[in-house]
């Protein structure tokens, strides 16, 4: 059974794209990057992680998506599917479709299980910024004091100037940067969805993840960036996604990394999804002296990749430690082992 997880922030956040852009921020929280902060605040706490095996293969998790209200989305699946507006509705229907990324859960069902590849969307259920199909309209509105209607989003994003200053002895100049950060709105965050094998690691992953949120997560941590509360969703036990099984394809709700098996049993021909490099600094270390090392460099699948594969896809994680002639340097492990929708 699914196990939905609500993160309720109390500070802006900042998750990095991959490349040097901190001026731009990410809306999703990647699987592979909860589940490696994950193990790194819930190594000392349970001294049975130190066998990875243990900690990586026990659960599988979902990337972080928004929620707002009690309406929680999810990504675009990349299937070949023809959003249809209505009749009276075709005024640049083409760039509103393009422009959606999230589904509410149940449009996100019937957008899967749709059998003759065309789904009515009403237009008045997408949000202003045009990102999300909600499953009311609700959801992004609000009605004043005199009763009028205002149109709400459900996160703002602010860039704020900030400056680098050297090192002590450094000759060189402070330099301006700027920085993307996201606050959400009222009533609204990020969940992901999670999957245990027995109660014991849940419970364990539950305590590593509350103490994550006083860490917090993403970009600026130690200036109080990424702060959460964990909330279970109430009815968890009716979140269980209703899919139909027939196409023999998988639909990845995260960062989803093959084997070599299992990546020559996928049907590129069938198939449909996008790329995202994951590496970059060890700026996470505990070790100020390893913090300048980049770490090896994968490719991922990323989340809403349908594959149609002639075997069951699991996936695998993999130590992206860098070629660094130090004893000291440790394992860095990126999980690409996400959870897989079979459809």
């Amino acid at each position: 059974m699914l196990k939905a997880i609500k993160l309720r922030f109390s500070s802006p956040v900042h998750f990095g794209r991959g490349r040097e852009e901190l001026d731009k921020s990410e809306l999703v929280y990647h699987s592979d990057s909860m589940k490696s902060a994950l193990y790194a605040v819930g190594l000392s706490m349970f001294s049975e992680w130190k066998d990875e095996k243990r900690f990586h293969n026990s659960f599988r998790i979902s990337s972080c998506f928004p929620y707002a209200k009690d309406e929680y989305f999810l990504p675009r699946p990349q299937l070949k599917r023809k959003i249809y507006f209505g009749e009276n509705n075709e005024d640049n229907a083409a760039k509103k479709v393009k422009k959606i990324e999230y589904l509410e859960k149940s449009v996100f069902e019937d957008f899967v299980n749709c059998t003759d590849g065309e789904i009515l969307i009403s237009p008045d259920l997408i949000t202003p910024d045009g990102l999300f199909v909600c499953k009311n309209k609700n959801t992004f509105t609000r009605k004043g004091d005199k009763g009028e209607q205002t149109l709400l989003t459900f996160f703002r994003s602010e860039v704020q100037q900030r400056v680098s200053v050297p090192k002590e002895g450094d000759e060189a100049d402070s330099t301006p940067f700027y920085i993307d950060r996201i606050y959400f709105e009222e009533n609204c965050g990020l969940y992901f969805l999670a999957e245990f094998d027995d109660a014991e690691i849940e419970q364990q992953v539950m305590e590593a993840l509350r103490l994550l949120g006083e860490n917090g997560i993403g970009t600026d941590r130690t200036v109080g960036n990424g702060l959460f509360i964990v909330e279970t969703i109430a009815n968890e036990q009716d979140f269980n996604l209703q899919i139909n099984s027939r196409y023999g394809s998988f639909l990845s709700l995260g960062l989803f990394l093959p084997t070599k098996e299992e990546h020559a049993s996928i049907d590129f021909d069938e198939s449909a999804w996008n790329l995202i490099k994951r590496g970059g600094y060890m700026a996470g270390s505990g070790n100020i002296n390893l913090m300048h090392l980049r770490k090896r460099s994968v490719y991922m699948f990323r989340e809403g990749s349908v594959l149609k594969a002639s075997i069951e896809l699991n996936g695998k994680y993999e130590d992206l430690q860098p070629a660094w002639n130090d004893e000291e340097i440790h394992p860095i492990w990126r999980d690409g082992q996400c959870l897989l929708l079979k459809i």
